[in-house]
């Protein structure tokens, strides 16, 4: 996803109005791989977060036991924004040590959180966090942080959906999603299809392994087949084919 200068722009805003020493703005996937390293996350925007703190969120995968993320993750609504405030009672079963000790080892002093669930898996997650652990530190306006976090989040979304349908592949996935099913090409068998429409919704070869219950070397065989079959070179090209039949 593309970040725009009216997303910075108002995330710096906000972070500046409502006394806040620092935000993140990511998205986690909890779909991708499987196993212990199952889930990726992707970082959009940071304000007053360090290098090193991204780095160790990310490579140390904290995001894993964040409580924002697993308590959104646990919730059957999929609706809309949710501000949880750190210190919520709705939490407190999902908070573990690893996050916990990154907040310790950083001096993080969080406020809350904005969680929505953009699909089964898919969450986006907006942390705001107060000026360091210290005495006299500015109070926190939470009304007015709780309502610029929901338009920010409004904000990502939009964007997000601006550049899904922009793109080719990402025109199949929405139509995927909405019901739809990726186009029948002839002399394709039903397997073949299937992969081409977990393909077109941007799965990676792990990924479409798992769904299929095959291996890896397999899919890439399927891949190399789907190729010869429909004259492409690639996976751009193979998602450009499909997408030809939707128009």
């Amino acid at each position: 996803m593309r970040l725009s200068q009216d997303i910075s722009g108002f995330t710096d805003q906000m972070v500046t109005d409502c006394a806040l020493g620092s935000a993140s703005i990511f998205f986690y996937d909890d779909n991708v791989g499987q196993g212990a390293a199952q889930g990726q996350l992707s970082y959009l925007y940071h304000v007053g977060v360090s290098e090193e703190a991204q780095h160790r969120y990310h490579d140390g995968r904290v995001f894993k036991s964040d409580p924002f993320t697993r308590q959104l993750l646990a919730k059957s609504d999929i609706s809309g924004a949710h501000f949880i405030h750190w210190g919520d009672a709705a939490l407190d079963r999902f908070v573990a040590r690893p996050y916990t000790s990154f907040l310790d080892h950083y001096a993080v002093d969080v406020v809350g959180a904005s969680t929505r669930r953009l699909a089964p898996g898919l969450c986006l997650i907006i942390g705001a966090h107060r000026k360091g652990r210290r005495t006299g530190s500015p109070d926190v306006p939470e009304p007015l942080l709780e309502q610029r976090l929901h338009s920010l989040s409004n904000m990502v979304v939009d964007r997000f959906l601006s550049d899904l349908i922009d793109s080719s592949d990402g025109r199949v996935a929405l139509r995927t999603t909405m019901g739809g099913t990726a186009p029948c090409v002839s002399g394709l068998s039903p397997r073949e299809e299937q992969l081409a429409a977990l393909l077109c919704r941007g799965l990676q070869n792990k990924a479409i392994a798992f769904e299929m219950d095959l291996s890896e070397n397999t899919v890439e065989n399927y891949l190399r087949r789907l190729y010869r079959k429909l004259g492409v070179r690639n996976r751009a090209g193979l998602v450009f084919r499909m997408t030809q039949r939707l128009h």
